[in-house]
């Protein structure tokens, strides 16, 4: 799959927009949080940004069932929080679900 410029609109689970708004873990920390919204913008203006080294993140197909997904991508937020994407090509929509690091993320996508 190839992800183009203004191609897929860029939305963000309500479950995370409530950890943003209560400033849960790792929003916790503005430095985390201002870096998120400029990935974030990085994200909605071109995917290949070489600072968000979006990827796909390799998950069984059972698992995108679980969530009805086509798959699933992440991004660094810094070197040590990802943030995992649901793709959803039919609806041509990235839907940002989960920041944490790296042992959490894994966590999550399973």
């Amino acid at each position: 799959m190839i992800l183009t410029k203004g191609y897929y609109k860029v939305l963000i689970h309500k479950d995370l927009q409530k950890c943003i708004a209560k400033k849960k873990a790792p929003f916790n920390d503005q430095y985390i949080l201002k870096a998120f919204r400029k990935k974030v913008e990085y994200l909605r203006e071109d995917c290949s940004h070489p600072s968000l080294n979006f990827k796909p993140y390799k998950v069984s197909e059972r698992v995108k069932r679980k969530y009805g997904v086509d798959s699933i991508y992440e991004f660094y937020v810094n070197r040590s929080i990802r943030c995992l994407v649901y793709v959803l090509d039919d609806r041509k929509e990235l839907v940002l679900y989960h920041v944490g690091n790296h042992k959490e993320t894994k966590l999550k996508a399973t």
